[in-house]
């Protein structure tokens, strides 16, 4: 659920695929080189702050792309009119930098509607709905011109909100297949999903088929290794669970831009399990080369408490394993300048041998 974005954006849990662990005594494979894949990263900032420093040490391992979460109701608080510090932020801050922006504009986020509130009433297709949406996804395209986008997502992990509701779902895929449309219009190459549940793309419904119902260009897909509790299952789950949600994306590439596992002892981790996780996340990508393009792992720090508890009310959960899960999800320390966890020197380790670091 963390909305993994940069640091300046807020942040968002979903359950995931059961998978079998891997067989025992298998010899590992040799690092596949990164050809055209893209190693992402939530990039965010130690307690002093500087997002100009965790930039550059994104960058010095290899990060190729990092994220912006923007919700609908923010952009346009007044009808017809928008509003945002961080798109120009971003603007200006991105064009020259060598890293590729996937933008995330929230209708739904999780648990959450996040369209303007005159609109909630009205079905996801309704046209009132269906021109907002598209009028506010060509405002923020239109103030990141310049920016190099990764992709575009129209939602955020939706079928938590959506749920079994059919007809729902059928006119959130009326109208995502619409903005789409607009989108391809005026810009052509660029990749559009909606992020969905790695627990989602488990069940053979809607979550599952909604890129094709809604001609996307990819599945996009978040994976953190939960259980029920929000307990943290053991990484060798995660062959068999990278394999399913490939499976479960056709013939669509499946990017994974929310990829993350606490350190947590709540939660049931420690930072030697986020390590093991953080190995047997490339080893699968490794596996599936041809169909990741993009993995984006979250969050490169651990959240402050103050984050951590708005979290906890966004999401109305305040199990001490899911607030465990939210404070040490990051792959580096907060502490001070910040400190490398196991998982990111892992992370800058894998990503060394497959050739993302120059």
């Amino acid at each position: 659920m963390p909305r993994c974005a940069s640091s300046w954006v807020s942040l968002l849990v979903t359950l995931v695929l059961g998978a079998s662990s891997a067989r025992a005594g298998d010899e590992p494979a040799a690092p596949k080189p990164r050809g055209e894949r893209t190693l992402g990263l939530a990039i965010g900032e130690p307690e002093p702050g500087g997002y100009d420093g965790a930039f550059t040490l994104a960058r010095r391992v290899g990060v190729g792309e990092t994220s912006i979460s923007l919700a609908w109701d923010e952009l346009e608080a007044k009808p017809g009119v928008y509003a945002s510090p961080w798109v120009a932020i971003a603007a200006s801050y991105y064009p020259t930098r060598g890293i590729k922006l996937t933008v995330v504009v929230n209708p739904i986020d999780t648990t959450t509607d996040r369209r303007p509130k005159a609109l909630r009433t009205k079905a996801w297709d309704d046209p009132a709905v269906v021109e907002g949406y598209a009028g506010v996804i060509a405002w923020v395209l239109d103030g990141l011109e310049g920016v190099p986008l990764a992709g575009l997502s129209l939602g955020n992990e939706v079928d938590v909100l959506l749920g079994t509701d059919a007809r729902a779902w059928a006119a959130y895929g009326r109208l995502v297949r619409e903005v789409r449309r607009r989108v391809r219009a005026k810009h052509p190459e660029l990749v559009v999903g909606v992020k969905v549940t790695s627990g989602g793309l488990a069940i053979d419904g809607p979550a599952r088929g909604l890129a094709a119902a809604a001609d996307l260009d990819a599945t996009f897909a978040t994976y953190y290794p939960l259980g029920e509790g929000f307990l943290v299952r053991d990484p060798s789950v995660v062959a068999a669970d990278v394999a399913g949600m490939v499976t479960a994306s056709g013939a669509r590439p499946l990017w994974l831009l929310e990829v993350g596992c606490p350190s947590g002892t709540v939660c049931g981790s420690s930072p030697d399990v986020q390590r093991r996780f953080v190995e047997a996340v490339f080893v699968a990508w490794d596996a599936h080369a041809a169909r990741i393009p993009v993995l984006s792992f979250c969050w490169m720090h651990d959240q402050p408490a103050a984050t951590v508890g708005e979290m906890t009310r966004y999401y109305g959960l305040a199990a001490p394993a899911f607030r465990d899960f939210l404070a040490t999800l990051g792959l580096r320390e907060r502490g001070g300048e910040g400190r490398d966890k196991p998982a990111f020197a892992a992370l800058a380790a894998a990503a060394r041998a497959r050739g993302f670091a120059k």
